[in-house]
């Protein structure tokens, strides 16, 4: 006879939902894995922690160069929107809005990437 057990509530939620499911093929050392060992950082937390260690982003610094001199910019009409806005924004509020702009599109892409500098 096989040892029976009590199934936790948070291993219901994958679907283990009997100790004979549960006990199979190493089910229970893959979900306590799972549970105890992965974890979870949002996008912004990464760049958070990236930025605190030193390390630069290399599409925030183009952004930046950019937004102090946008005749550099090749698509035109954002050239001639960031001349404008420029007018009425200073380049450190201009360069947010673009790379917020930049992450928003990157919101519900498949593949997120970003390319940073090492810190000297």
């Amino acid at each position: 006879m096989r040892h029976q057990m009590a199934v936790p509530a948070r291993h219901r939620f994958f679907g283990l939902d009997s100790a004979d499911r549960y006990d199979r093929n190493g089910d229970l050392a893959t979900l306590e894995f799972l549970y105890n060992s992965v974890t979870y950082v949002t996008r912004p937390g990464v760049i958070r922690m990236l930025r605190e260690c030193g390390f630069s982003l290399v599409r925030k610094e183009q952004i930046d160069a950019f937004a102090r001199d946008p005749s550099r910019i090749p698509t035109g009409w954002k050239r001639w929107l960031a001349t404008r806005l420029q007018r009425v924004l200073s380049a450190e509020t201009l360069s947010s809005l673009a790379f917020a702009s930049q992450e928003l599109r990157s919101l519900c892409a498949s593949l997120v990437y970003e390319i940073v500098r090492k810190p000297a």
